[in-house]
């Protein structure tokens, strides 16, 4: 029964967040696009609270996410702003929803890869070795534990990374009592659903709900393909899809409003807080947003830059205070072996195949296909994004003293995962202002 506590304190999440995206500006939002954000921001919320008790030297309680919440919503009942909603169904988004047959598909690749997962059957070390212990401690500590992570015997556990998915795994321990390590396998196909119900809530007000429905079927295969693939079971990379999922899909299909910019703000801050290569690929982002005429350098500084700022500070802050931070991994020491390039280009090109003929890639190009919107040089700059992606991959390879080909092979398919997924929003975005007669045969099932 605790695995099934601990499965649902972690499903149960979005209930907690979901009562802020009745705030301005988010309740403007599609109503499927509010369920998605819910999630990051009651994991948001919950993280930074931990960061915040382990700086001040306090112990977490599940009571410091849930009376938030709780007042929130109270305010709001007060208010009668519960049942207020600002957002009004777009032509694209009223038009008649899509056909079961892409719910029966996306369901089939989430129960493929939620089959594949709660036995075992993709994970790797890394859960057992890093994530998982990280979670454990944390919720038996009941939050951050630095003496835990600044142990030397525990150096190779990476100690500096983000403790997003920890923070998350530490909630759902204290709520069910223990750790359970099954469970935490579903928290992968828990995430790939959420990161596809928030992509087709941003889409549907642009491309339609019939086109944004087929695409969301695809895209929910896409990454049950790549995940299964890439072993990574119960690991931080589909809390990272989600986080990036979130981000992209805000900028792409948004009208830059405030809501869209600030639901960008809280996926590019959440993808901070998850890996390193979340920073990179937040970075890349806020970049690009500031080339973006309908975005530019004011309303990336005003919704984009502070959240990633202040998450990627607070968590450097702490590791440096209380003595877990890594300074072999400042870019300045780094040194880059350009011994190895031809190797480590062969290498991502090998473990981009994903098994077989870069089928991923090619369901990309399937998603893009019949689109006849005039080309947009807004949306090429997600291609930038992806290209800036596969340029980090290099950089992190270039830094190993060593022959990186066994490194390649343990995690190019993940961190390919990052570029595939912005190839995959510039695709569908592609037929954002395309008439609903362009919409490609094939997907319109």
């Amino acid at each position: 029964m605790s695995g099934w506590r601990f499965l649902l304190a972690m499903a149960g999440l979005p209930l907690l967040g979901f009562p802020f995206t009745f705030l301005r500006p988010l309740r403007s939002l599609d109503p499927v696009a509010r369920v998605g954000l819910s999630l990051g921001i009651a994991g948001l919320i919950l993280c930074s609270e931990m960061i915040v008790l382990a700086l001040l030297g306090f112990a977490f309680s599940p009571w410091f996410l849930a009376l938030p919440s709780i007042g929130c919503a109270t305010g709001l009942r007060a208010r009668k702003s519960l049942r207020a909603s600002t957002w009004r169904p777009s032509p694209r988004a009223a038009d008649r929803a899509g056909p079961a047959i892409s719910l029966v598909l996306a369901g089939a690749a989430v129960a493929s890869l939620a089959f594949a997962s709660g036995t075992a059957r993709i994970t790797s070390s890394d859960l057992l070795l890093v994530w998982g212990p990280k979670g454990q401690q944390f919720g038996m500590r009941q939050g951050i534990d630095a003496a835990f992570l600044s142990n030397p015997l525990f150096r190779n556990m990476n100690s500096v990374y983000p403790p997003f998915l920890p923070c998350i795994y530490a909630w759902a321990t204290i709520l069910s009592g223990r750790f359970a390590w099954g469970a935490a396998l579903l928290s992968t196909p828990l995430f790939v659903v959420v990161a596809c119900l928030t992509f087709f809530g941003f889409a549907r007000p642009a491309v339609g709900a019939r086109r944004a429905g087929a695409c969301a079927a695809l895209l929910a295969a896409i990454l049950a393909y790549v995940l299964s693939t890439s072993l990574a079971a119960g690991n931080a990379d589909s809390l990272l899809i989600y986080c990036e999922v979130l981000a992209l899909s805000a900028i792409a299909f948004g009208t830059m409003s405030p809501a869209t910019l600030l639901a960008a703000g809280i996926g590019l801050t959440m993808a901070v807080l998850t890996k390193l290569e979340g920073v990179a690929f937040a970075g890349l982002v806020i970049a690009s947003a500031f080339l973006r005429r309908d975005i530019g350098p004011r309303k990336a500084l005003t919704w984009l830059v502070p959240g990633p700022l202040l998450a990627f500070a607070a968590w450097s802050l702490l590791a440096r205070l209380r003595g877990f931070a890594d300074p072999g991994m400042s870019p300045v020491q780094v040194k880059l072996n350009f011994a190895h390039l031809d190797e480590i280009v062969k290498g991502i090109y090998r473990e981009a195949r994903y098994g077989y003929r870069f089928l991923p890639w090619f369901a990309v190009l399937f998603a893009a296909f019949g689109t006849r919107t005039p080309r947009d040089p807004r949306r090429w700059l997600l291609v930038a994004a992806a290209a800036g992606c596969l340029a980090f991959m290099v950089y992190v390879y270039l830094t190993s003293p060593d022959s990186p080909t066994h490194w390649i092979s343990w995690s190019a398919g993940r961190l390919l995962i990052a570029p595939l997924v912005c190839l995959f929003v510039a695709a569908v975005a592609e037929g954002g202002e395309a008439s609903q007669e362009s919409t490609p045969a094939v997907l319109k099932f």
